[in-house]
């Protein structure tokens, strides 16, 4: 259906100048062509369109004829049909155009009216000859476009501020202008962020309740509405609102932030569901635009405003208009609910301020209004309640603006004159202060107390322009920023840097001119810069000095002649697509390097780099470098060829904000070091990798006492992205010695030990010419990164002796998972250790962790090659991935046959091995599996990674090597030593596994780089050591404040060191009067964290200096057969609250253990036992302190294996009205004999918990049998 904006109230001509351009031209055609053909009904619907539909629109069509459309018209009205095909005579629609139609004495005629203009008589005859011509429907369908003309603006257009929002826990200020929404800081003024986009006008903002998103609606006069949610974390645009006929002009958000209401030029109100984005009602009775809209504090009764002179009041959940106030005399711009939802106050062009009082019901007849105080000698435009309910604010086109007594709306003072209208009002900073923002766009911020003009905050700096400057030179530049005037000084923090400020240039609020000179021996590096004022000092910003020229380009998309190298460039780019180009001349044997900083400098831009040849050809590309978004490129050119450079964007954003610099030269540039680490009191040579490095590229460094050091690097001789630094060990540090590809070339270590390598054939030349490598490292991929180099490389010159200007090639042969042959074309590196029968070593790589691109793979192999056996793992089930693929970081996914599985059991999906943590808890819940450092764990030394849906898998039984196999027609895997990433998912890319040997003798280590790939900077440290079991243990969740009567949970969490898996125990003591807590709790074998609840008595006291942080946390476990005892951080300061909205109670079920009375108070815990493979029942129970929803649950820190078995699609929950339930705690039938604390916490008033209660799993006494019996 074609979608048309009705005329509300006569206030819009629907009648466009393009609309009646097409009429014309129709009439024009129908004179000539009438005769030859019938005409089209567009010509038809052209006229009805300028006619008709003020009053046959969808909206209230008179007589229920709608005439949108030919469909909708032939369908006629509560008369029946108008059009008679064929018969333009005795067709009801032409016996009205042409006034045959007479109704008591009257004669009626279409259009109605003496005032509205009648059909000219060549309209007449074209509608008569569409309807004798058959009445047919329109050749083609057309959909109708809003076409507004596009007309530049000679000055520079007002940016008005239409509305404000406040949100207090941010302390931040929406400002809603046209196309765009501000946001500020209500402290310091600055502008934060600014969210763009928007159609049209943004007339009205608002933020949700919990302070997460901000809606601001507005949309295109005429067409169509728009809410644009945004999310205030990182100020992206989460969702998208859109059904209105017509701009927005009003907004509001439920209490509870789950309702949205809208109100619309179109004069309708629309109710949408927050959380899903699903129109839930329109609520239709006004005949006027809705120009404001209020929720009552208890979110049940929605009022709006409306240019119909009345007020509405509307029940939330049904849609129904509950009353109407009537006593307006004119169009009402503003309503407003008192804080306590008790009186509703409107205003609008009457000049009135009303004051209603609103019932319970809302219902008609039961609100009495209460004041109606002329307020000012203009239209009111808005009017604003202080939080605490005491002021309201109003402002009026007389340019007034207004604070009054709430109570007894009595005026208590008036600003100042404003300079325009002020059509946006907030109270802000706990009410102290009021904000003020007008139609010119000037925004002010006024003092409650007194009204007067508050002065600015102290002042912001953001920028410097430009960014960058060259040493050893005298400067002008631009500081941006905020609050500017007043500036006294600009401060340098390094006393080498001088700066003042340029007395010819005038201080803007927005900007400043400063002279900056630097000395020529100022090391390369950013320096901080702040304005001063008497106000304050801004915040520093950091201007960036290089010893390279520095060249600012202006413009986009642009080709710039780079005159002389080396040299910086600084670019921008501000449009979408845009691409900065630099054309150079390259000489034959040079290697020019290409550096990018952007997002280390604070900008936007993911700048890629493409380098191309004098004929276009592309050379060499990158978009990132050694994990960072900046790209780096080294080439060496064969021949002399004037080259070229381009710089874009590889999302194709744009603002100020994508900003770059761009270093090109034939500067030593570093980029890595080998040995990455070097033995304790000992000088040692290490190599420096990278480009255009002299011949005697090595450094001395001597550590002692120390576990790293700085790479002594001489940063005016050599540039790099960043600081280096060498490990120093206290062992034997060795090099290995090529070749050691083969186990006869195998380098011998001394365990314990370590070693360093690297993955590259340094006898076998690269091809040439070399590109740098990718982003993240060779090869190297970000999730979802899309690659624009075809090949990942190492280095473009390498520094080692090697032919001169030649890189390493990088191989991607595929990496086997086991086996004795290496991967082709890719080095290995081979090590001999010995070992004896039963010990075992833990072999681990430090290699992505200090910045290396290797991504190393271990294997442990026997004297001959053979890889050395670790287990077998035979499938006792089958089972295969559904629904969904999984990652190689999910904890979850989608099994068959999961009823068949059961908790702690080891699946196997294609070489990695996870193991059971939680079965599905509902239809659309996955399984999950145990998790280390929020990430999979993998078992055995396995290694995570991806699998796609419909993979197979097994659940398996690991078995000794060399056991004796009963076949189950299901396969057996053998289990190999050897490890790509860590299974415990603490290094990272980088390996490790256990190693124990099967006998006394030689073994191998081959390290390997997964992908195949291979370079100079391919460097790694192999270490082989004993294990070291330990753990340490952390509290989260210090410094609670515990409400009266209830509690708070905290957990601690346990870091396990070298395979340490056995219980924890975590002991709490020495807590303040009147509290108690959970305790001792159990961080059990193999998991990582236990929960517990801190307490506070119905009557305790407020913990005083000399106890409130007196807490002892102590753990204690057996590691390696002794106890090991650490002390924990303990609960910090412990604070007491009001008493909860809601207490929590959780106790046995009456029919298990004798009734008593439940409270709160601190003793001995009441008890629960359940048997393996059996329920007990409990009970939850609420006492309402002025919550009367419902409320849901969880228990909590319940033994592994016990689970709340009953909790239904919606959880665990007591009903709104009721106050207990009971509950089914089973354990599965492993479940080992055990006793621990748990509790139960409510998810609706702050997380109140219960007391704890203490779960025993006890297994059920045998049956006893008497003879006889």
């Amino acid at each position: 259906m074609i979608r048309r904006a009705k005329t509300p109230g006569g206030a819009r001509t629907h009648c466009s100048t393009r609309v009646a351009f097409a009429i014309a031209i129709v009439l024009l055609s129908a004179v000539t062509a009438r005769s030859a053909e019938p005409p089209d009904y567009s010509a038809i619907d052209a006229i009805f369109t300028e006619y008709c539909l003020d009053c046959h629109g969808s909206t209230e069509p008179e007589g229920k004829l709608i005439m949108e459309s030919h469909e909708l018209l032939m369908k006629g009205g509560e008369s029946g049909a108008v059009i008679v095909p064929g018969k333009s005579d005795e067709s009801l629609l032409m016996k009205l155009v042409e006034g045959r139609v007479e109704k008591d004495g009257k004669k009626l005629i279409m259009p109605p009216g003496k005032k509205r203009e009648k059909l000219k008589p060549e309209q007449i005859a074209l509608i008569k000859a569409w309807i004798d011509a058959g009445a047919k429907p329109p050749a083609e369908v057309k959909i109708r476009e809003l076409v507004t003309p596009k007309i530049e603006p000679r000055i520079p257009p007002r940016k008005a501020v239409n509305a404000i929002a406040y949100q207090p826990a941010r302390k931040l200020i929406a400002l809603a202008r046209y196309g765009e929404v501000e946001l500020r800081s209500a402290e310091t003024r600055a502008v934060v962020h600014t969210l763009k986009d928007h159609r049209g006008n943004v007339n009205a903002v608002a933020f949700s309740p919990d302070g997460k998103f901000l809606y601001a609606a507005g949309g295109e006069a005429g067409w169509v509405g728009e809410v644009r949610q945004w999310d205030l974390n990182d100020s992206n645009l989460f969702y998208v609102f859109e059904g209105h006929k017509d701009a927005i002009y009003s907004l509001a958000v439920s209490p509870d932030g789950k309702t949205l209401a809208t109100g619309s030029y179109d004069q309708k109100i629309k109710l949408w569901n927050v959380e899903t984005g699903e129109e839930l009602k329109t609520l239709s009775g006004h005949n006027g635009a809705v120009f404001g809209l209020a929720f009552r504090s208890d979110g049940r009764i929605l009022a709006s405003a409306s240019a119909d002179r009345t007020v509405k009041l509307w029940d939330v959940a049904t849609g129904e208009r509950r009353d109407t106030l009537a006593q307006p005399l004119k169009e009402q711009y503003a309503v407003a609910f008192s804080p306590d939802g008790k009186r509703l106050v409107a205003g609008g062009v009457d000049n009135r301020i009303r004051v209603w009082q609103i019932s319970e019901t809302a219902a008609e007849t039961t609100n009495p209004i209460l004041e109606a105080r002329f307020a000012h000698e203009g239209a009111i435009l808005n009017l604003a309640f202080a939080s605490d309910g005491t002021t309201l604010a109003s402002s009026a086109d007389d340019r007034t603006v207004k604070l009054w007594d709430a109570a007894e709306l009595k005026e208590k003072l008036s600003l100042e004159k404003q300079p325009d209208w002020s059509p946006a009002l907030a109270f802000v900073l706990d009410n102290k202060t009021i904000v003020v923002g007008r139609l010119d766009g000037t925004v002010e911020f006024f003092d409650v107390q007194n009204g007067k003009l508050q002065t600015p905050a102290k002042p912001e700096l953001s920028r410097a322009e430009p960014r960058g400057i060259q040493r050893g030179k005298e400067f002008r530049l631009k500081l941006l920023g905020a609050n500017l005037v007043g500036i006294t000084e600009v401060k340098s923090h390094d006393t080498r840097v001088k700066v003042e400020l340029a007395k010819d240039v005038e201080a803007r609020p927005s900007e400043i001119g400063v002279i900056v000179t630097t000395p020529n021996d100022l090391p390369r590096g950013a320096y901080e810069l702040s304005a001063v004022s008497p106000i304050g000092e801004s915040a520093r910003i950091k201007l960036h000095v290089d010893d390279l020229p520095q060249i600012y380009l202006s413009g986009t998309n642009e080709i710039h002649a780079v005159e002389a190298l080396p040299a910086a460039f600084w670019g921008v780019h501000e449009k979408s697509g845009a691409v900065d180009q630099f054309d150079f001349d390259a000489k034959a044997g040079q290697t020019l390097v290409f550096d990018v900083a952007a997002r280390t400098l604070g900008s936007k831009a993911d700048a890629v780099l493409t380098l191309l040849d004098g004929r276009g050809r592309v050379l060499a590309s990158n978009n990132g470098f050694d994990g960072s978004a900046d790209p780096l490129l080294a080439y060496t050119f064969a021949t002399e060829d004037r080259c070229s450079l381009r710089v874009s964007e590889m999302l194709l954003a744009a603002s100020t904000d994508h900003f770059y610099r761009l270093s090109i030269g034939a500067f030593p540039y570093v980029t890595g070091f080998f040995p990455l680490s070097v033995p304790s009191s000992r000088e040692s040579d290490v190599e420096l990798i990278g480009y255009n490095l002299p011949p005697d590229h090595t450094v001395k460094v001597k550590a002692e006492g120390v576990d790293e050091m700085e790479l002594p690097l001489d940063s005016e001789r050599f540039r790099s992205r960043r600081v280096f630094k060498v490990m120093v060990g206290n062992w034997p540090e060795l090099v290995e010695s090529e070749p050691n590809d083969t186990p006869e070339q195998a380098t011998r270590v001394v365990a314990p030990g370590s070693v360093a390598g690297r993955i590259w054939h340094f006898h076998e030349p690269a091809p040439h010419p070399v590109p740098l490598p990718l982003r993240g490292g060779e090869g190297a991929r970000r999730a979802g990164e899309r690659s624009v180099a075809s090949q990942p490389n190492d280095t473009a010159s390498s520094s080692r002796p090697s032919p001169p200007a030649s890189g390493d090639r990088v191989n991607h042969s595929p990496a086997p998972d086991a086996g004795p042959s290496s991967r082709s074309g890719s080095d290995a590196d081979l090590f001999r250790f010995e070992a004896r029968a039963g010990q075992t070593w833990i072999i681990e790589t430090q290699a992505a962790q200090r910045g290396s691109p290797v991504d190393t793979r271990i294997e442990v192999l026997h004297p001959d090659g053979k890889p050395v056996e670790r287990l077998l793992l035979q499938a006792v089930r089958n089972t295969a991935i559904n629904f969904r693929s999984i990652d190689s970081n999910g904890n979850g996914a989608r099994l068959d046959n999961y009823e068949e599985m059961e908790l702690n059991e080891y699946i196997y999906f294609n070489g990695e091995v996870v193991k059971l943590f939680r079965m599905p808890q509902g239809p659309d819940s996955d399984m999950l599996f145990y998790t280390s450092n929020g990430k999979r764990r993998a078992y055995f030394d396995t290694s995570a990674m991806a699998h796609a849906l419909d993979e197979p898998a097994y659940v398996i039984e690991p078995l000794p090597t060399g056991a004796k196999l009963v076949s189950n027609g299901l396969p057996v895997f053998p289990l190999y030593y050897a490890n790509d990433d860590d299974g415990e998912r603490k290094l990272g890319s980088d390996s490790k596994l256990f190693f124990t040997a099967p006998a006394d003798g030689t073994y191998l280590i081959r390290v390997t780089d997964a992908r195949g790939y291979s370079g100079e900077r391919f460097v790694y440290r192999l270490i082989v050591r004993e294990p070291k079991p330990d753990f340490k243990v952390t509290l989260n969740g210090a410094n609670p404040t515990i409400n009266a009567g209830s509690g708070r949970e905290f957990s601690v969490s346990a870091e396990r060191l070298d395979g340490f898996d056995g219980d924890i125990k975590v002991e709490v003591s020495d807590l303040p009067p009147g509290f108690s807590v959970s305790t001792p709790l159990v961080i059990q074998a193999g998991h990582t964290e236990a929960k517990g609840t801190i307490n506070a008595a119905l009557d305790a006291a407020q913990p005083d200096e000399s106890n409130a942080a007196a807490s002892k946390v102590i753990a204690t476990a057996m590691v390696a057969g002794h106890v090991a005892t650490k002390e924990v951080n303990n609960l910090g300061k412990i604070s007491l609250g009001d008493k909860p909205k809601l207490f929590v109670y959780f106790a046995p079920a009456p029919q298990t253990q004798p009734a008593a009375a439940v409270s709160n108070q601190a003793g001995q815990p009441l008890e629960i036992t359940v048997a393996p493979g059996q329920t007990a029942p409990a009970m939850l129970k609420i006492q309402r302190n002025g919550h009367d929803d419902l409320v849901t649950f969880t228990v909590e820190n319940l033994p592994h294996g016990v689970i709340v078995d009953n909790i239904g699609l919606n959880g665990v929950l007591i009903p709104k009205g009721e106050n207990e339930r009971q509950i089914s705690l089973t354990a599965a039938k492993w479940v080992p004999e055990t006793d621990q604390l748990c509790y139960a916490v409510e998810n609706q008033t702050g997380r109140q918990t219960s007391l704890p209660v203490l779960l025993h799993v006890r297994k059920a006494p045998g049956k006893m049998t008497v003879a006889g019996e």
